[in-house]
């Protein structure tokens, strides 16, 4: 079941309502701006925000909002341009607005952090369900804030949590403070204990959504011809809560109705993880020669042997990279865990590389260059080097979609056509599996460092403590950093 703590934030409601006004306005001519999805994915980020105001996400966000063209875009499309606009009705001006205040004042933040404080008193234990890029800040804020009885506080991910027995949560005190769909609606409603979901106004017309939706799903069963032939009963429907939906909440519903389970629950743990933009950062080291470029979103070890976000790293902070080559642990682990699946992947993954061969061997006469450059033609987004590994087996599968599509497109394989779902299928398994143990296999190196305790991966892969000990100190030693300089980039690009 669920109980919503709600926050008030009149400033917040007025800001939001200024932006939906601004996309009513740019809808009429001479803008003729149908949609701006991929703003209301940045409010629906800041909404979900708990960083306190020196915390360098909001920057981000900023940043990744200026970059983003897709207004201007759509504004040239029709020939008009920014300055066109009034300044009420930009709709970018209004979006930086509203990050600038929850920087400023995050009351969501302050409604969570009060919460626990208040629930210490009541001596019950407290259960924080949160996603990967808060639990290493509110762990942080646990530690350092002097709080008593902290032991009694847990900080879990929501994947986590969903796989727990409902028993062991019953007599906690649990709070959340997202609501993304109707996946985590419907969890959370049909559990036998009570989730206090910490929400703005706006969250809460989503949370109406969902249990309308919820509520219909019911009704139709409760109408269905057998239920009343056997009850007699007949079914009287409650009306709907009432609810506005705005323009950038309707497109985050159905961002969200788009997403596979898969992608939900990747979407839930990372809340950054389908960015259009990323955040590149290169660190430079003092007496080395080496540099090393990371992700925003990228979790390194800190001197501490704490895992600590990219994006939070500071001029003479000594870090620890991880870089500890585990990929042949990790797919052996996945194969003991997930045989079938795995026989699955290997299929579908040996029938592309097959028809690539094919090309190489047959049509090219192994000319690795000619068979590239046709390959570019079709959308390839590769250099030759890589696309040589592909050839001799090196990869499970390429990075990106179109490069699968680039080979169907040159060798016009029935077989490859057919198969392609089934590919591209098999791709997002691979990829959800090992990224899920890699994050694992990570968590075991850092109770490592600070417990000297191995886990179950390595233990069961046969590493020792001192094979472990002797990697980390020759593939991820302790540097100290000189310089970091950051670049913002689409996604796409990303290791193109």
């Amino acid at each position: 079941m669920i109980n919503i703590i709600k926050i008030e934030d009149v400033e917040l409601n007025n800001l939001l309502n200024k932006y939906e006004q601004s996309l009513f306005y740019l809808k009429n001519p001479p803008f003729f701006i149908e949609n701006l999805i991929n703003y209301s994915l940045f409010i629906n980020r800041l909404l979900k925000t708990i960083q306190g105001k020196n915390d360098s996400l909001y920057d981000e966000i900023m940043n990744r909002i200026d970059f983003n063209r897709d207004f201007e875009e759509q504004l040239l499309n029709h020939g008009n341009s920014v300055s066109d606009i009034p300044p009420d009705y930009n709709s970018k001006l209004c979006l930086f607005n509203l990050a600038q205040k929850l920087k400023d004042e995050n009351k969501k933040s302050k409604m969570l952090l009060d919460k626990i404080s208040q629930n210490l008193f009541s001596y019950k234990k407290t259960v924080i369900i949160c996603n990967s890029f808060d639990e290493i800040f509110i762990n942080d804020y646990l530690n350092y804030s002097g709080m008593i009885d902290v032991d009694n506080i847990r900080v879990i991910r929501f994947r986590k949590f969903m796989r727990k027995k409902e028993l062991e949560y019953s007599e906690f005190f649990i709070l959340a403070y997202s609501l993304d769909g109707f996946r985590d609606f419907e969890f959370y409603h049909n559990l036998p204990c009570r989730i206090n979901l910490i929400l703005y106004d706006r969250e809460i017309e989503l949370y109406k959504d969902c249990l309308n939706k919820y509520k219909r799903n019911l009704e139709n069963e409760l109408l269905k011809e057998d239920r009343y032939f056997i009850s007699g009963l007949i079914y009287d429907k409650p009306p709907d809560l009432p609810l506005t939906l705005s323009q950038s909440l309707q497109n985050i519903i159905d961002n969200m109705t788009n997403l596979s389970n898969r992608e939900f629950d990747e979407l839930k743990d990372d809340p950054d993880i389908h960015n259009t933009e990323i955040l590149e950062y290169t660190i430079e080291y003092e007496g080395l020669y080496e540099l090393d470029i990371l992700k925003s979103s990228d979790t390194v070890f800190n001197h501490l042997n704490q895992l600590i976000r990219v994006s939070r790293l500071q001029i003479e902070e000594s870090i620890r990279v991880y870089n500890l080559d585990f990929g042949e642990i990790l797919v052996q682990t996945a194969i003991d865990l997930q045989g079938e699946k795995f026989q699955e992947i290997d299929k579908y993954s040996t029938l592309w590389k097959n028809k690539l061969r094919e090309l190489y061997y047959n049509r090219y006469n192994e000319n690795i260059d000619s068979l590239h450059l046709d390959l570019k033609k079709c959308g390839l987004s590769v250099l030759p080097n890589t696309l040589y590994n592909w050839i001799n087996d090196k990869t499970k599968f390429p990075m990106r979609r179109k490069d699968l599509k680039a080979i169907y497109e040159l060798s016009k394989d029935m077989e490859l056509g057919i198969s392609m779902g089934m590919i591209l299928n098999a791709k997002r398994v691979y990829t959800s599996v090992m990224i899920s143990l890699g994050r694992d296999l990570k968590e075991e190196v850092k109770n490592f460092l600070q417990y000297g305790e191995l886990g179950d991966i390595l233990v069961q892969n046969n590493i020792s403590k001192e094979t472990l000990k002797m990697a980390i100190e020759e593939r991820m030693p302790l540097k100290k950093i000189k310089n970091i300089i950051s670049r913002i980039i689409k996604a796409e690009d990303y290791n193109a």
